[in-house]
């Protein structure tokens, strides 16, 4: 007589159940963090897009006379940012005009910053007084 050597039982072990529920645990733990990063990421952009507009907003109402050292705290709709302005003589008669704004990213974190510039001939008005008439000769935008 032969011995039947077939499986009497079938269906999966507690080892390979086990491992699958583990594989499971990794799969769903990466993906929240993946989840989570994207969320930081997407609110990091908000901030850096708030501070730059309020950098344009500055900017477009400037004028080569008010174009002066100045520091000052300002509290957007995502965080409170150090706006600062700076002013440099490039050659007579041009001002390059330099606008700073920093922020910290999240409790202690980093400090970041976007900056935008411009350059102004000095004693020109621009044009409805926009700031970008005639006395804006060149703009650049550099993130920190």
């Amino acid at each position: 007589m032969k011995a039947d050597h077939r499986c009497k039982h079938s269906g999966f072990t507690f080892l390979e159940m086990l491992l699958a529920t583990l594989l499971l645990a990794v799969f769903c733990g990466g993906l929240m963090a993946a989840w989570e990063q994207l969320a930081a990421n997407r609110q990091e952009r908000m901030i850096q897009m708030e501070a730059l507009m309020l950098a344009q907003n500055r900017m477009e109402g400037m004028r080569a006379d008010f174009c002066r050292p100045s520091s000052e705290q300002v509290v957007g709709k995502h965080g409170t940012y150090l706006l600062r302005q700076q002013a440099t003589d490039v050659e007579p008669g041009l001002i390059w005009c330099q606008i700073e704004v920093e922020w910290r990213e999240g409790t202690g974190g980093a400090l970041s910053a976007v900056q935008l510039g411009k350059l102004f001939q000095k004693g020109v008005v621009p044009e409805g007084g926009s700031g970008n008439g005639a006395a804006g000769l060149q703009e650049g935008v550099y993130p920190g």
